[in-house]
C-alpha cells in the first residue's frame, strides 16, 4: 500500500536516482533503465508504486528530450485505464490528497501530449 509518505518519496527517489545516473554520464535511455531495476528490487510487491514510477520517467524522458517508446506506452496506458487513480481510491484517500494526485497524473497526461 502506497501512502501519502512514499508516494512523495517514489516521485522523490525515482528523480534523485534518474538525475544522479545522467549526473554520471549515462544517457537518458541508460539512467531510465537503472531507475527501474532499482525500484524493482526494492519495490517489487507494489504495483502502484511501479505505476508511478512511470509516470515520473515519462516526465523525465519529455523533460530530457528522450522519452523512451516503452516508457510513453506504459505511461498511456496508466493514464487512460485509470489504474492508478482507481488504485487510490481504493485506499480510502481523503478528496484533498486524492484531488492533488490527480492533478499529478493530469500534468504527466498533458506532457504526454507535446511528444
Amino acid at each position: 500500500m502506497v501512502n501519502k509518505l512514499s508516494y512523495d518519496k517514489v516521485i522523490k527517489y525515482g528523480t534523485q536516482g534518474f538525475e544522479k545516473y545522467l549526473s554520471e554520464g549515462f544517457t537518458v535511455n541508460q539512467a531510465t533503465s537503472r531507475s527501474i531495476v532499482e525500484f524493482e528490487i526494492q519495490t517489487d510487491d507494489f504495483q502502484d508504486v511501479e505505476w508511478i514510477l512511470y509516470l515520473v520517467l515519462a516526465k523525465l524522458g519529455i523533460e530530457h528530450g528522450d522519452l523512451r517508446d516503452d516508457i510513453k506506452s506504459q505511461a498511456m496506458d496508466i493514464i487512460h485505464s485509470n489504474k492508478l487513480v482507481k488504485f487510490w481510491r481504493q485506499e480510502g484517500l481523503d478528496n484533498k490528497e486524492l484531488e492533488e494526485r490527480v492533478l499529478f497524473v493530469e500534468g504527466i497526461k498533458d506532457l504526454l501530449t507535446t511528444v
